[in-house]
């Protein structure tokens, strides 16, 4: 049972290429006198919330993306199938206390879908947008001020028709020159087609009569193939590729997604996260970068950045960060870069921090550990190099320009020593050692964001990259040595 005004969670992480099946009989405890608006629901949420509530309210801090509810009565309002907090009404379905309610989320294609099902009645499909499918992490059953009895909730999981479990994990990064494709078949899959390419139109676009020069193996048995060969494939560079299943006797074909792949900077150097945005002039936030370690990490931003990599900010005051996830080891170098330009405002800088950032703040507010700034003015003071918070001067002076390239690098050797370098515009400028044990250094996240605390900050980023390179590959001795 469930209590008045109660829920319950459960974690969940969909997988592409699979239909997941969220079912429950639910029943009104008898005899209780309930208004007619009040209900019970299930469905998916991205946050696990306060257990004592309900997974919905309207401040919008607990918020179900996917849902159904059942009535208490069904005198005055029917039960609805609704997408997200402070939804009016989705599509009403005319049942009453007691009935299934089924949500489908299929993942088997790259337009991921939700069906709402009453009494296996289909009453409502829409696609989920690509933004929404990292919300996918609870299951959840609630209740709005009333008493409900539970007979059943069960998560299912089964394959679909099209090809799932791409091996490598779609939009991983680092990707040995040697990989080997590999996948889940789709049921009733004979044979297979693979296409695989550079170009995304191209993969995406082919087909038996028109295979645009990707289609590299057509009708195989295995569900492994090797694409080029080490000799063929290039230092980082992104690829995509797409399988085909194919039913006995050549049909039906099953359209695949698209998944992508980019290979290692050089043997054993690996991009961890790239962003070149190039997306909308909508927000950054809950968008992913080009590359991340597991494809599926999301940009933390604040309002005034976009996914195109412009901000703005119209009044004096304003400040904001944009925040990646980040767990880095000893014995290896770490270079975080950005390319910024045509900004204005107080400063924009790039940041290895170690709090979980406060989008609406700037990256100096967030505990960086080390961190550099460019000022939106060249008759301005110095860009500068910090150590960590609460730092009270420069590291390191630099005369750039607002249009100048940026990085800062950290290298993590197997002692206790890391040896921090600031480079402003491609050259070096300032050199630091920092014992982790004394000062206390915690990296947690990469980071970028702006200060326009006296001049509104606006501007543009074009890149945005964190390498990683193994101790194995480093200069022996170091390079600068003596």
């Amino acid at each position: 049972g469930i209590d008045f005004g109660d829920s319950a969670y459960l974690p969940f992480t969909p997988v592409s290429g699979y239909i997941y099946t969220l079912s429950a009989t639910i029943q009104a405890y008898s005899g209780l006198e309930v208004p007619d608006n009040n209900w019970v629901a299930v469905g998916f949420t991205p946050f696990n919330a306060n257990p004592d509530s309900r997974f919905f309210n309207d401040n919008g801090d607990r918020n179900p993306i996917y849902w159904g509810l059942t009535r208490t009565a069904s005198a005055d309002q029917n039960d609805q199938t609704l997408t997200g907090p402070n939804a009016a009404g989705g599509e009403d379905a005319d049942t009453i206390s007691g009935d299934n309610i089924d949500i489908v989320l299929d993942t088997t294609q790259s337009n991921w879908v939700v069906q709402w099902y009453y009494n296996d009645i289909l009453q409502r499909t829409v696609n989920v947008a690509d933004a929404q499918k990292s919300n996918f992490q609870y299951v959840a059953v609630s209740t709005n001020r009333c008493d409900a009895f539970i007979d059943e909730f069960m998560l299912t999981r089964q394959l679909g028709s099209y090809a799932a479990d791409p091996d490598p994990t779609n939009a991983l990064a680092g990707v040995p020159l040697s990989v080997v494709l590999g996948w889940t078949p789709g049921v009733g899959a004979d044979r297979h087609d693979v296409y695989f390419g550079t170009d995304f139109d191209d993969v995406n676009d082919a087909n038996r009569g028109n295979p645009l020069g990707v289609l590299v193996s057509e009708n195989q048995v295995d569900s492994t193939h090797d694409p080029c060969g080490v000799d063929l494939l290039e230092y980082v560079k992104t690829y995509y590729w797409r399988i085909d299943e194919v039913g006995s006797g050549g049909s039906p074909i099953y359209k695949g997604q698209v998944w992508s792949f980019t290979t290692e900077l050089e043997a054993g150097i690996v991009t961890l996260y790239y962003d070149n945005f190039d997306g909308s002039s909508s927000d950054l936030d809950g968008t992913t970068p080009d590359v991340t370690p597991t494809g599926t990490e999301v940009w933390d931003a604040g309002d005034p950045i976009n996914a195109d990599g412009s901000f703005y900010a119209s009044g004096w005051g304003t400040m904001f960060t944009a925040a990646l996830p980040i767990t880095l080891t000893t014995g290896a170098v770490y270079e975080l870069s950005a390319t910024l330009s045509s900004h204005t405002g107080d400063w924009v800088g790039i940041a290895f921090i170690n709090d979980a950032p406060n989008v609406d703040t700037r990256i100096n507010d967030n505990g960086p550990r080390l961190w550099m700034l460019v000022r939106g003015s060249d008759s301005a003071a110095a860009d500068q190099a910090f150590i960590g918070p609460g730092t009270g001067g420069p590291l390191g002076d630099a005369s750039t320009s607002s249009a100048d390239e940026v990085k800062v690098r950290i290298e993590l050797n197997s002692t206790t020593n890391w040896l921090v370098t600031w480079y402003f515009d491609g050259s070096p400028e300032f050199i630091q050692t920092v014992n982790p044990s004394t000062a206390g250094i915690s990296i947690n996240y990469i980071a970028f964001g702006a200060n326009g605390l006296n001049l509104p900050a606006s501007g543009t980023i074009s890149s945005f990259k964190l390498v990683v390179i193994p101790q194995a590959l480093l200069p022996n001795p170091e390079d600068g040595s003596i």
